[in-house]
């Protein structure tokens, strides 16, 4: 198995860096194994941007990101589709101008899946399965609420049951 988490769109920056990338993954991989990825929902980010009150922005407490255009056109490449991001205490930095604390925003890509799919499979590999954590939070886990602070709900136990039973149960 071979897994990537959150770097995914990172390869969307040209074509050739996502091709070097599935060359690296299938180079790895052997035959019937499985990679595993996640990456950012560009659909979702795009959603939440064009439904924010700020221009180009979507931002809460923890993080921001900032298209640099309202809209992609569609004969535009799938690749480079840059967005500008800051997660606090994790991705981006803050400086401090004049007391004041400001993110300094990451250059990240918009992943295009039919592209993604598309170069996929010139390495030998096909989609199983692609869902975002919403969704499959609701289809997996959904027996074993999580509060937003990460501190599961207390649930009843069935008999025999370990009383610290909290995790989400495999994906079948």
């Amino acid at each position: 198995m071979v897994s990537t988490q959150f770097a995914i769109h990172y390869m969307m920056e040209s074509e050739s860096k996502l091709r070097a990338f599935f060359r690296n993954v299938t180079d790895r991989l052997n035959p019937g194994s499985y990679f595993i990825g996640t990456t950012v929902d560009s659909d979702e980010l795009v959603r939440r941007v064009r439904a924010s009150t700020e221009k180009n922005m979507y931002q809460n407490d923890f993080m921001t990101v900032v298209l640099p255009s309202d809209n992609f056109s569609k004969s535009e490449s799938p690749y480079g589709l840059k967005y500008y991001f800051y997660l606090k205490e994790a991705i981006g930095r803050e400086s401090h101008e004049f007391g004041e604390e400001k993110p300094m925003l990451v250059d990240e890509y918009l992943v295009v899946w039919p592209e993604l799919i598309r170069v996929a499979k010139d390495y030998g590999l096909e989609l199983v399965m692609k869902k975002n954590f919403g969704q499959y939070y609701d289809d997996n886990c959904g027996e074993h609420p999580v509060s937003l602070q990460g501190k599961p709900e207390p649930q009843p136990q069935p008999y025999g049951a370990p009383k610290n039973h909290t995790e989400c149960p495999p994906a079948n």
